[in-house]
């Protein structure tokens, strides 16, 4: 928060390794917090088809290896998307005290279908998935 006030003005006050930091920072916890929501749907698909099993499949370390890996694909996919920007931060500002980012089409529509389209269709159809064994137990 106090970075985006930062931000809301017309100056970066903090200098370019901060903007750079500062937006990768902003991708890595967005897209996390995706692939998180992922995880929980998943857990609750295997939960609500699989219960039997759920015990054994769903275990403490299997739980922290995929959030472990969940977030290291983040940083190395974020790390990937917005290489240039973090080797140059300064390249697209047009005044002194700017902090902008600019990513090509090609990789902004890899991005919007790896961090939201992708995500959305599984979460989708594991939990119509779910709604189909959870009415064919009502009946």
């Amino acid at each position: 928060m106090p970075a985006d006030i930062l931000s809301a003005g017309a100056c970066w006050f903090l200098g370019d390794i901060m903007c750079a930091l500062y937006y990768l920072l902003v991708y890595i916890i967005t897209s996390s917090s995706v692939g998180n929501i992922v995880l929980i749907s998943i857990d609750r698909y295997v939960a609500i088809c699989d219960p039997l099993h759920y015990i054994t499949k769903v275990t403490l370390p299997r739980i922290k290896l995929c959030v472990c890996f969940c977030w290291a694909c983040c940083v190395f996919y974020n790390g990937v998307i917005l290489n240039d920007f973090l080797r140059k931060p300064d390249k697209y500002n047009s005044c002194i005290g700017e902090c902008v980012v600019v990513i090509n089409y090609i990789t902004g529509t890899v991005d919007f279908v790896f961090t939201f389209i992708a995500p959305i269709s599984v979460i989708m159809v594991l939990y119509m998935r779910v709604f189909m064994v959870a009415v064919s137990q009502a009946r």
